[in-house]
């Protein structure tokens, strides 16, 4: 009966795991949130913040609570990834501008 629950468990929770962190990746945009995407996808599912929700560009899982622990996890498994892509756009976006003027710190 112990073994029934846990395949049952595996089989209800792992397909949820880490839904945040695939779901704000498959939906990047330029500026859009990168490092600990799905972590920090989750939390502002789980606080209703509708504002940060809209920088993801994506559907918030339905089940949030659930499935923070997974993306964490494998948000710090990706993290060099991330941060390497985070670096990159940001450094894009900072091309895309122009030379900033320092004197006034206007373009």
């Amino acid at each position: 009966m112990q073994s029934l629950k846990s395949v049952l468990f595996v089989l209800l929770v792992v397909p949820l795991g880490a839904c945040g962190t695939f779901r704000s990746i498959s939906a990047l945009e330029p500026g859009s949130p990168r490092v600990f995407s799905g972590t920090r996808f989750d939390i502002s599912a789980i606080r209703q913040d509708v504002f940060a929700l809209k920088r993801f560009e994506a559907e918030p899982p339905p089940y949030p609570w659930l499935d923070l622990p997974a993306s964490l996890v494998l948000d710090t498994l990706i993290l060099p990834l991330t941060l390497t892509s985070a670096a990159v756009d940001s450094a894009m976006r900072a091309q895309d501008k122009g030379p900033v003027d320092d004197r006034t710190g206007t373009q």
